[in-house]
């Protein structure tokens, strides 16, 4: 009977856990970009990358890549997740793997068809475990490993073009650019969940009964 007891309890504790709701999405983490310069054409948006590096190999292709950015783009919100594609894949596997990483990104301000310079990037290139932000409590200090991220956001909060600026060829032809972005890593924290840990609670009190009998 007891052992009847037991194995009930077992089955409806599995049970539970299958049908629980999936936990819901929340920020594992963000992070900072931002970037400034001057070239020597009228431009007026920008092309921001991120990509994940292991010393001078490239471990992931580039993200947000497909979007082109303007000053009238400040404050929403531009998304990528699965549906993105393979390079979305690519890097959410090394920003959770456990290795730390170089995290570069790069504005490359986009310039007009048949412009004799191919466009300027500004950049930088942290390490995981200082580009990472506000993880929450189990990372390992390095990157987002043990995580599961569901989509990055990534939203502009100052992005200016003006031209011809400080124009120091002093013909006009120059544009000063700079760019402030928050990047947010969007996803489910691992917890217990609450069917296991009424489970375990069950089992204890059997073996409790069990022992004293």
């Amino acid at each position: 009977m007891k052992h009847t007891l037991a194995l009930a309890t077992v089955a409806i504790v599995l049970s539970l856990s299958v049908l629980e709701t999936r936990a819901a999405d929340e920020t594992l983490a963000t992070a900072h970009v931002s970037g400034n310069g001057g070239i020597a054409v009228v431009a007026s948006d920008l092309t921001l990358h991120l990509s994940l590096r292991y010393g001078a190999l490239e471990s992931s292709p580039r993200i947000f890549d497909q979007f082109r950015f303007g000053p009238a783009v400040v404050g929403s919100v531009f998304s990528v997740d699965a549906s993105s594609g393979a390079g979305y894949s690519a890097f959410v596997a090394s920003a959770t793997d456990g290795i730390l990483e170089r995290v570069y990104s790069e504005g490359m301000v986009t310039t007009p068809p048949g412009s004799p310079i191919g466009g300027l990037g500004i950049g930088q290139s942290p390490l995981e475990s200082a580009f990472f932000v506000g993880v929450p409590p189990g990372g390992n200090g390095i990157d987002l490993q043990g995580f599961t991220i569901d989509r990055i956001d990534l939203r502009f909060n100052q992005l200016v073009f003006n031209t011809p600026g400080t124009d120091p060829n002093h013909n006009g032809i120059w544009t000063d650019f700079s760019y402030d972005a928050t990047i947010t890593f969007i996803g489910v924290v691992p917890e217990p969940s609450a069917a296991a840990i009424l489970g375990s609670g069950f089992l204890v009190m059997i073996w409790r009964r069990r022992a004293k009998g």
